[in-house]
């Protein structure tokens, strides 16, 4: 009896095993015609984490910015790049009467960098004898090797101004250096150019597109297929007008690109978007938050406390008091950098005086260009309702009723100006005390002489 109670328990047993298994397999194939179940919605999907865009890449334009001054290719740049963790230096390059190899922009602009030098080439002793903006440092070839020789993890992009397919500055280092060549990134100007420079030794080359005839642009895909078809480690195109669309076509994102040059996050974002590598900046950096922000510049060396104290000490009367407010006070060597019509940045190395107009100011300055040149943004300093015309056929500029027919140069809403036709054109002293330029409306009634006096006053100790 119990074999037979035994025997019946495991066909049981057999039975419902046998049963659920049946169930297990029947069971997804049963429920297929069935309404869907409608997810729980106190239940949220995980969502899956999207791989982040590679952050840009950030090449330092002209060694990059030092203390709101670019194009210096100064050692003091270089130095500033490094501390901001830039590690790809964009340089330019020219030769000297004398053949050495320095880095400068074109000559031409000289004396927007240097204050009193010549606006063409000149000897290697003389060019190393400036001091960029009065206070930075020249270099030439043997000192940016140096640099390198310093700061292993630093690599140059170069920048030949000699001629787009001269390279005077690319043979000399394959010739004087041949043991640092892979610590430049060659640039060419065309895509033919690429293996004339791969013959010296250069293995990495960016072929920059600004110089193309203009009719390549009208068919970016021949761009992008001489890009593959020549090998280069990257194209560069200027980021004017570079839209989503016309970057696809590139083959931006499949391929690399850098994008020039760029001051604005919001467009170097835009930029990152598109699929670009990189991009050519001089004010951007990464903060410690991987977050693109312009660089700050160091505190200015004469600070607005300095002159602060000197004005308690000189117990201005008010007559003093509103010559000193309704005035314009900025160093020689300061240059303003614009973007879309506006400032930009304005050189921390411009010392106002600690008044409200001064501080107005700021941002809409007279601020000296050039040598006897002054950079006017219009409509920020033309008062009492001024208006100013210009007439493309006779290329003539009308301020007011005033008629100005030389010694300008318009471009977009601003002019480049003389000194001379300012004091003309508008009621102003333009006063030069040391290091500055103090401009002083003539209507206060007051002598140059005795502006002169406040002034020094005010710049008493710096």
């Amino acid at each position: 009896m119990p074999n037979k109670k035994r025997n019946l328990f495991n066909l049981i047993t057999a039975l419902f095993f046998l049963i659920v298994g049946v169930l297990f397999f029947l069971i997804p194939f049963m429920s297929l015609g069935s309404d869907p179940v409608e997810p729980d919605p106190e239940i949220v999907e995980p969502i899956e984490p999207q791989p982040p865009t590679a952050p840009l890449v950030l090449v330092a334009h002209s060694g990059g910015a030092i203390s709101g001054n670019v194009y210096s290719n100064s050692l003091e740049a270089f130095e500033a790049s490094v501390r901001y963790g830039i590690d790809l230096i964009e340089v330019d390059f020219m030769p000297t009467t004398d053949g050495e190899i320095v880095l400068t922009h074109v000559w031409q602009n000289m004396p927007s960098r240097i204050p009193g030098a010549p606006n063409h080439i000149v000897s290697h002793a003389e060019f190393m004898s400036y001091r960029l903006f009065n206070r930075y440092t020249t270099m030439d070839l043997s000192m940016l090797i140096a640099f390198l020789d310093e700061h292993p993890d630093i690599r140059i992009i170069t920048d030949t101004k000699d001629g787009y397919d001269n390279y005077t500055a690319l043979y000399a280092i394959a010739e004087q250096y041949p043991e640092h060549i892979n610590r430049f990134i060659a640039q060419a100007y065309r895509f033919e150019h690429v293996e004339r420079l791969r013959t010296l030794g250069f293995e990495d080359i960016i072929v920059t597109l600004y110089l193309m005839p203009e009719e390549l642009f009208e068919n970016p895909a021949e761009i992008r297929r001489l890009a593959e078809e020549y090998e280069v480690y990257a194209s560069t195109i200027q980021e004017d007008g570079i839209t989503p669309e016309f970057a696809a076509e590139l083959g931006v994102g499949e391929i690399r690109f850098f994008a020039h040059t760029v001051n604005s996050d919001l467009r170097a974002q835009e930029l990152q978007e598109m699929g670009f590598y990189g991009i050519y900046t001089n004010f951007l950096i990464y903060d410690e938050h991987g977050t693109l922000i312009p660089a700050r510049a160091p505190e200015p060396e004469h600070d607005l406390a300095q002159l602060e104290e000197n004005r308690a000490e000189a117990d201005f009367d008010e007559e003093e008091l509103e010559i000193l407010q309704t005035s314009l006070l900025y160093r020689l060597d300061t240059p303003v950098y614009f973007r879309y019509g506006e400032p930009l940045l304005v050189s921390h190395t411009g010392t106002s005086a600690p008044y409200p107009s001064f501080a107005r100011a700021i941002a809409s300055p007279f601020v000296r260009f050039d040598t006897g040149i002054l950079y006017l943004p219009l409509g920020n300093l033309l008062t009492e309702a001024m208006s100013y015309t210009w007439d493309a056929e006779e290329s003539a500029l009308t301020i007011g009723i005033l008629p100005i027919t030389e010694d300008f140069l318009l471009y977009r809403s601003h002019i480049f100006i003389s000194e001379a036709l300012i004091e003309h054109l508008f009621a102003y002293h333009t006063l030069r005390v040391e290091d500055y330029l103090l401009v002083t409306p003539v209507h206060m009634e007051w002598s140059e002489d005795d502006i002169l006096t406040l002034a020094e006053r005010l710049f008493a100790g710096i």
